[in-house]
């Protein structure tokens, strides 16, 4: 089913510090069949990459660049696209290695010792509760990376689900994400990273008063997502110009 190019690899941006992240494993064969059926997203996601990026504009775009987008998609539904472009003076290939090492290194359960052997053969697999300062969620997303000619492609499926905000539970709001990380080589020593993350959040039909409340969801969400990425950047620049 996947390039045999491809080595499976996890993409989820790393916890930021400051996030004050706990792990909890929660054990369910349901939390694997999720998974299996998420992993199956996968090579469909590698081959939309550059469709993606030229609807959302990346393609464009080779020059540090941030943008958060926000959009009703129905009364229930709300769509969020994370982008990023930024150069880094390194190997593309370095970046990659360096990035999966910090992605990887930040996120990581006794539960995954109970994921099937038959699919973390395929990809990289997590179904794991995050208790977060301000938020709880459940994780439940496969990762895989793509290598191809001068470029480097991640791309990851996930299905997760909110259980606390600002202290509140939270009943019946989820989220699919969708995300695609490039790293390419813009000359030799010289690396690209290109970053789509596309969340759709999902709400049961909302009275007046808790439209708000998702309304400020969302935006906590957006954040939630550029910090963790500009956290794992960070430490990669820093782990990469001590190897220099």
């Amino acid at each position: 089913m996947f390039h045999k190019q491809a080595t499976a690899q996890l993409l989820f941006a790393g916890l930021s510090r400051g996030l004050n992240a706990n792990l909890v494993s929660v054990g369910s064969s349901h939390e694997y069949k999720v998974l299996e059926q998420l992993s199956h997203d996968l090579s469909n996601l590698f081959y939309d990459t550059d469709s993606v990026f030229q609807s959302k504009g990346l393609s464009a775009i080779s020059s540090p660049f941030l943008q958060v987008n926000q959009q009703s998609l129905s009364a229930s539904n709300t769509r969020i696209d994370f982008l990023k472009c930024d150069v880094l003076p390194f190997d593309y290939r370095f970046v990659a290695k360096a990035f999966m090492d910090k992605m990887t290194g930040n996120f990581k359960s006794e539960e995954d010792k109970h994921i099937p052997s038959t699919l973390k053969e395929k990809v990289v697999a997590r179904a794991t509760t995050l208790e977060l300062e301000r938020m709880k969620i459940r994780f439940r997303f496969t990762g895989y990376k793509y290598v191809e000619a001068k470029r480097e492609v991640i791309v990851l499926s996930g299905q997760n689900e909110f259980f606390e905000a600002f202290g509140v539970a939270v009943d019946g709001v989820r989220y699919q994400e969708r995300s695609w990380c490039v790293l390419s080589e813009v000359s030799p020593g010289l690396c690209l990273i290109q970053l789509c993350i596309s969340v759709t959040l999902e709400a049961k039909p909302l009275l007046g008063g808790r439209r708000e409340f998702i309304g400020t969801l969302c935006e906590l969400l957006a954040t939630f997502k550029q910090d963790m990425f500009d956290s794992v950047q960070q430490e990669v620049e820093r782990a990469l110009l001590r190897a220099s």
